[in-house]
Parts: structure tokens; sequence; C-alpha cells
């Protein structure tokens, strides 16, 4: 949750909004040394080297932490977030006066840092009706904003929220009901970009419905690329259908048509406006702010971009060229990509996901799951987002092959959500140790194939 000293945004709570706050690498590294005295004090070690700079950042970038809807990735030099409630727990909080504009905080919030700094202090001047990856009605007032004593919390609304990691990628989904806009989202962080789906949105609302991409500090122009490449300097707005643009070392790409704004601002507020323990004096600063507009009634809005950090302008133009992200299924029930070797999938229902070359995937209950091939073995992740337990079955269909199929066990209560791995062997030859042979078996009218698999 730390990147460049800095807490992830969603998770100071209420704090967020204090001028003095206290970022993570001073206080977590005081955290870690006061645990090294309870029974978990030999697993710190490697947080604490982190911390002082000692190791690289992780070998496994990429988690789930499924008891609580987050989703972390740290790549070379940037980190990304996805942060969802279930209804049992707090999307954010107000109290004491504090953090009285920070409503949808939480809902789906995404957040993209590289020198850490991208968010500081920012709180004053923030449009806090476009949070990063949220979708949302642009409200002018915010329930809590006149809670100036005592406390309140906003909580999820739906429990079909988490995601399966392998350590390298992940697929987290999200069963979305907020401010009056229902769908299923889902995001899926591969090794270069977070790509994020939306589908079956439906609203019918007074204000204009919008999601947003990013929100920080502006830093320097904002380039829009194809069908025509423009240079927006400061404090301009554009309205386009871009398919790429980029700003301050970040790249966004629209794969699809979309109502795109976009642009830098300046913007003015106070501390007192989010914080009553602090004064009304004005702070100012311009804002780079992207988002995708949805108008104000649908029964079936759906959207599509992706997140390319650490790219400069020209290098995002030449990914744009050469991504080789293919969006498999983008409906309420199915949201499903393919880059490379790595095949991610959200399936809000039973359903199947058909990709371009043949390969069909079924499942028989709602789940997150990867597929990643190498040399001689594929490897399946899955979890339920709903933190049922029970076994998942996986039927396979490659090109013009029989029907293969797989079960992989997900774990109960108290780990239910969590993730499991399957390692499905491509040759009989290259049996890992515990693997199995079932027998071949009818399917309707064809045969299953043998396959080795254990679980990992």
């Amino acid at each position: 949750m730390i990147h460049q000293g800095r807490w992830d945004p969603t998770m100071v709570g209420r704090n967020l909004v204090r001028p003095g706050i206290l970022w993570g690498r001073t206080s977590l590294t005081k955290n870690a040394s006061d645990l090294q005295k309870g029974p978990q004090g030999a697993s710190l070690d490697s947080l604490k080297n982190w911390l002082a700079d000692k190791t690289p950042w992780f070998r496994d970038p990429d988690k789930v932490f499924w008891s609580s809807g987050y989703l972390s990735h740290h790549g070379p030099g940037w980190s990304t977030s996805v942060r969802a409630p279930r209804s049992d727990e707090t999307a954010s909080e107000v109290g004491n006066g504090e953090n009285l504009k920070g409503w949808f905080l939480g809902f789906g919030s995404t957040w993209i840092r590289l020198r850490g700094d991208e968010h500081d202090l920012i709180w004053p001047v923030l449009d806090w009706a476009s949070i990063p990856g949220v979708t949302n009605d642009r409200v002018d007032t915010f329930p809590g904003q006149d809670m100036k004593n005592g406390f309140g919390y906003a909580y999820g609304t739906t429990d079909f929220v988490g995601g399966a990691s392998d350590g390298q990628v992940s697929a987290f989904a999200y069963d979305y009901k907020v401010s009056a806009v229902t769908g299923k989202k889902a995001w899926f962080q591969i090794p270069d970009a977070l790509v994020a789906l939306g589908a079956g949105l439906s609203f019918d609302v007074p204000r204009p419905v919008s999601t947003s991409i990013d929100q920080r500090w502006a830093r320097g122009a904002v380039t829009l690329g194809n069908p025509s490449l423009a240079i927006l300097h400061t404090d301009s707005v554009a309205t386009a259908t871009a398919r790429w643009f980029h700003h301050d070392s970040v790249g966004y790409w629209i794969p699809a048509a979309e109502s795109l704004v976009v642009g830098t601002k300046i913007r003015t507020g106070t501390w007192k406006s989010v914080d009553t323990l602090y004064t009304d004096t004005l702070s100012s600063g311009r804002v780079f702010f992207a988002r995708l507009e949805h108008g104000r009634k649908s029964s079936s809005e759906g959207y599509a971009y992706a997140v390319v950090p650490g790219v400069s302008a020209d290098s995002m133009e030449r990914w744009v060229s050469a991504s080789s992200i293919e969006i498999v299924s983008n409906t309420p029930r199915v949201q499903a990509i393919v880059q490379g070797t790595y095949r991610a999938m959200v399936f809000h229902a039973p359903d199947t996901a058909a990709f371009a070359d043949g390969m069909r995937i079924t499942v028989d209950r709602p789940c997150a799951l990867l597929r990643r091939d190498s040399s001689g073995a594929t490897r399946w992740t899955a979890s339920f987002p709903d933190r049922s337990a029970g076994s998942l079955t996986i039927s396979v269909k490659e090109g013009s092959g029989g029907w293969k199929r797989m079960d992989i066990r997900l774990p109960d209560h108290p780990r239910a959500g969590e993730s499991r791995s399957l390692l499905e062997s491509t040759g009989v030859r290259d049996l890992p140790r515990g693997g199995f042979l079932p027998r071949p078996r009818w399917i309707g009218k064809e045969l299953e194939l043998p396959f080795a698999c254990t679980e990992a």
C-alpha cells in the first residue's frame, strides 16, 4: 500500500485530508518495529529492508487482498491499486468534521503513482465527484458534508467483490451499485498496464454520469493521439474521441470511441471545505483530469480503457500501435481480455468466454479466473469474489479438439475468497509431482482427453 513513502489514498480514512499527515514510510517503519515483538516478527524483516531501500520492489508485484477488496501492483518505478468494498466493509468515512467530501472514495477507486507526489496536498482543490476509477453522477454536495460532529460511514452495497492473482497479473471483479448507478466492473492488471472495463451500466439521474480515469496535479502538457496528434497546454480542456492520450509519464488507451473529457484547469478550494479543523484560506493549483461521459440515462452503458504507467508520449504512441491487448468480452455476464500468454476473465454468471483463436473457456460458477501458458504447462488461478466455498469446474475447448474438464477446489471460511492455482501439464511425460491422469470420458458427443494437473 506504500509507494515512494506515501500511503495509498484510500488506506488512511479521514486522515487523508489532514495537511500535516505523516505519510507511509516513517510510520510504517515504526509499525514494523513494534510488530516484530510479536509472533510474526521474523516475517517483517523483508518489509523493513524494503522500507530502508535495501531490497528492490517485490518479486511477486501483484497481490489481491481477498478479505478486504483491495488490489495492489508494484511495477518497476510505479504502482497501481484498486479498492472496492463489500456490504460489510466501509468505503470511506467522515468523522470529527474531517473528510467531508470523500464519500466516493473506495468505490472502485484506482490510483496510479510514479514519483509519489502526484496527490500531495491536492485535497482542497480535488474534484471529489471525479475520484479515479469511480462511476457516479456529478453531484455538487456529498452525503456527510454537513457532518461537523460524529461519524458517518459509506458501506459497500454488494457482495461480489474481489479477484484472483498469480503474483504477476490479476483479474478483479466488482458488482457495482453506487449513487444510483448499477452495472458490472472488472480490472485486469497485466505486467505493463491496468485495463478497466464497465458493462451494463444502468442509471436515470438528473445530473450527468461519468467514469473518472485519473485526476492529479498537472505536470506539463497533455498529448492527444489518434486519429490526429494534438497538444493541450495549460488551462485547456478538450472533448475528444482520441484513441490515446498522455500526461506526466502516464499513457491512457481508449480502444473504442468514447466521449472523453481531458485537460488541465486551475482549481481553488480551502482546507476547511474538506476538514473543519483547518482554515478557510484559499488554496489553488493546476489539476489534470480525464473522464468518460455517459449522459443522464442508460440501461446498457459500457466503457473500456487502459492505464500505462512509466511511458513517454512517443513510446505511448508506439505502445498503442504494437499493443497485443484484446478485449474478448465486455458484457454484464463475462468480461475478459487476452495479452500474450495471459487470459484474464471475470464471470459474473456461469458462462463461456470465446477467444479469437478458437479457444472457449466455460465455468459453472461466477468467479475471477486467470490462465497463463508457459513451456510445457498451463497455470490456472481462480477465486470466488463473493467469498463462497466449494469447487469451480472449468471446461476448455481448444480449436477443433474436444472439451476437457477440471476442478479447482477453493478455500472455505475463514479463507474464502482467496486465490488457488492449478498446474496443468501439456504432456504426459512431464507430469508434475502429485499429478494424475483422469480416465477419458465422453461429454455429449465429444471425448474428454486426458490431461495432468496438480493443485499448487
